[in-house]
């Protein structure tokens, strides 16, 4: 995780580093509300572009309200709120990438929640839940998708991208619910979506940067096969 967050920002930016490695201590120590006091504190100070990463600071408060303390989490939470605040206060060199990151981190962890609470595609929580994640797929996405890692792709306007992104979203609820057949640990499920959510999302941004040619599509199914080929045959099947 260092290392990719280094990819990112170019070098580790130490302050940011310490705010990050406090949030992370002050929800592994503190009672809830004092840490939501520090967390918010650390987030609106300097008041700079708040709206930027709402969403994905409000998700990662969820996790923190809902997760009991867990030292693994911690330096999760540690990462993702690295993350957040290098979006917001435009830290990090490659924003687009980190938002890319920090979305699919924040789906892949919504997805492991989703599974853990359905059993069956025809319960109604499960059709409710994928339709929350699949918009706040959306939302998340935007942010780079439209606004920024495709807002000079070819010639395409915003209404098209938008128009994509929004089918993208509903075929990713419509994952969500055919994975619930497959008797498998939610774990594994939820492997398999971030899989093809991910793949699916590197395709559209193939499409609208001009670069979806034979080859991008072979190479992109043949990773997506590769990691299917090894979560498949690394899960235990509960027949």
């Amino acid at each position: 995780m260092v290392r990719r967050l280094g990819s990112i920002s170019g070098k580790i930016h130490l302050p940011l580093a310490a705010k990050s490695a406090a949030y992370a201590l002050a929800w592994f120590y503190l009672p809830f509300w004092a840490f939501l006091i520090l967390a918010l504190y650390f987030y609106f100070v300097p008041l700079f572009h708040p709206g930027r990463t709402a969403l994905p600071f409000a998700i990662l408060l969820f996790f923190a309200a809902v997760e009991a303390a867990n030292i693994w989490l911690a330096i999760l939470f540690a990462a993702i709120f690295y993350l957040i605040i290098g979006v917001k206060d435009l830290v990090l060199i490659k924003r687009e990438e980190a938002s890319e990151v920090l979305s699919l981190t924040l789906i892949f962890l919504l997805a492991i929640k989703f599974f853990s609470s359905v059993d069956r595609w025809d319960d109604a929580r499960a059709i409710f839940y994928s339709l929350i994640l699949s918009a706040v797929f959306f939302f998340l996405a935007k942010s780079f998708v439209i606004g920024g890692k495709f807002s000079g792709a070819g010639e395409q306007n915003f209404r098209e991208r938008s128009i994509a992104l929004a089918a993208l979203s509903f075929y990713i609820s419509q994952i969500l619910l055919v994975l619930t057949f497959l008797p498998l640990n939610f774990l594994y499920q939820s492997a398999i979506f971030i899989v093809a959510a991910a793949i699916s999302l590197e395709l559209v941004y193939d499409h609208f940067s001009l670069r979806l040619d034979r080859r991008r599509l072979l190479l992109q199914f043949s990773i997506f096969f590769v990691f299917m080929a090894v979560i498949l045959g690394s899960a235990q099947w509960t027949l």
